[in-house]
């Protein structure tokens, strides 16, 4: 292992855990990431912002200073400096993924789609929580380079540019349900939503 470590934000669904060390082994890091689990991955560190923003949910009696989102925040900003004290570590991974229950339990007036209901709006929530999240962690850690990501069903994950806005898919998964987000692209494609 002579690349630094990642530190990687993921949730804690459980559905994932397989898929998502499938995707680090696949990309040359796997046994090379400090991994920080919470519920919802990137939802805590966004959270605040998204509920704010003008087309967030603040009118609905979301609470951008949920106390359970906030000891979420403060626990991945805390893992990080622990992990900060190991390795020295440059890049740091916010991974959301598709059908994820606390993004629906925590900002359910966001819309936030069943499983397969609307795949695009799906994707364009997690882009902004994802964004948001980036822009918190920059504030906390501006050293740090951030990637985006967004792993679907099939465990196929794309990056999100800020730049470009738009999504690339990096890795395919090892399964195939067609309601999946990423669902018949290939490594390369790009997304718009």
């Amino acid at each position: 292992m002579s690349k630094a470590p990642i530190f990687s934000v993921f949730c804690i669904d459980y559905r994932y855990n397989s898929m998502l060390d499938d995707f680090y082994t696949g990309i040359g890091l796997g046994f090379n990431y400090f991994s920080c689990s919470t519920a919802g991955a990137a939802l805590c560190l966004g959270y605040k912002k998204y509920c704010k923003s003008p087309k967030g949910c603040h009118e609905c009696g979301c609470d951008p200073d949920n106390p359970s989102i906030i000891t979420l925040k403060r626990s991945v900003v805390e893992n990080l400096n622990i992990a900060l004290t190991l390795k020295d570590i440059t890049d740091v991974y916010l991974i959301n993924h598709e059908d994820c229950g606390a993004i629906r339990a925590f900002l359910a007036c966001s819309g936030y789609p069943n499983f397969g209901e609307n795949n695009k709006k799906e994707i364009n929530i997690n882009e902004k929580l994802l964004v948001y999240a980036a822009e918190f962690m920059d504030k906390k850690f501006p050293e740090k380079k951030y990637k985006l990501g967004l792993i679907d069903i099939n465990g196929t994950v794309a990056y999100f540019s800020p730049i470009h806005k738009e999504w690339t898919v990096v890795f395919i998964g090892k399964y195939e349900d067609p309601q999946a987000l990423w669902y018949g692209l290939n490594v390369g494609d790009t997304y718009k939503g």
